[in-house]
């Protein structure tokens, strides 16, 4: 029987949503929204218009406008893409200028910050594993779980992880498993083997994925333990 540790302080991961890519998303998507309005609410000064043509101020205003309300909703990268626009009638404005800089870094920023995050994604499918148990799997291992997780993902009734020996699969359920509990998705978890692989299996757990209690119960037949 597998469940998260009990007694032995906080788990390794606490989550407020229960799809921990739907909860970084979110969060990214706050951030940028707040940076978005922080920049628009800062650049709401005129800037000498001599140089242009009436049709072409009137294109210029209508990008600022748009480059405004894409980084107030969150979407960084449209606003940039749409600044380079205002650029493009306007190239010698250093308001259009300065908002890309700024916002070209912001990403920067967000994105360096998603790379250093603890979890990292598994190639196929939207689970999240620990990165320091995500680099120690080979490639295939990584699309092993990423298999068992769109099996349970999509409902499927069951399914069979048919590596040869000694490729791993007992680290890919292991894997699997402790993605789940990080994730919060499932709360406990039965495995029925053996009775000669309870003490290897809860050893292989204690070498990957430490954070998990683990109980190994062998059934009595006729007097003895089986």
């Amino acid at each position: 029987m597998l469940s998260p540790r009990e007694g032995a302080g906080p788990r390794r991961v606490t989550r407020p949503c229960l799809n921990p890519v739907a909860g970084r998303a979110v969060g990214l998507r706050v951030r940028a929204r707040a940076f978005g309005s922080a920049m628009a609410a800062q650049g709401r000064g005129a800037e000498p218009s001599s140089e242009l043509s009436p049709r072409c101020l009137r294109r210029y205003q209508e990008l600022l406008k748009r480059a405004k309300e894409e980084a107030r909703s969150g979407e960084l990268r449209q606003a940039v893409l749409v600044l380079r626009e205002a650029q493009a009638v306007w190239p010698s404005s250093s308001k259009v200028s300065r908002r890309i800089e700024r916002l070209e870094q912001a990403l920067r920023d967000m994105e360096q910050e998603e790379e250093e995050e603890e979890f990292t994604a598994l190639p196929g499918s939207d689970l999240l594993l620990y990165r320091p148990l995500y680099l120690r799997l080979y490639p295939h291992q990584r699309h092993g779980v990423a298999f068992l997780h769109r099996l349970h993902r999509d409902g499927r009734p069951g399914g069979i992880l048919a590596d040869d020996m000694g490729l791993g699969k007992t680290v890919q359920l292991i894997a699997f498993l402790s993605g789940m509990f990080d994730a919060e998705l499932v709360r406990w978890c039965l495995l029925l083997l053996p009775s000669g692989l309870i003490r290897n299996w809860a050893a292989e757990f204690g070498r990957w994925t430490p954070g998990l209690r683990v109980r190994g119960q062998r059934r009595r037949r006729g007097g003895a333990w089986a």
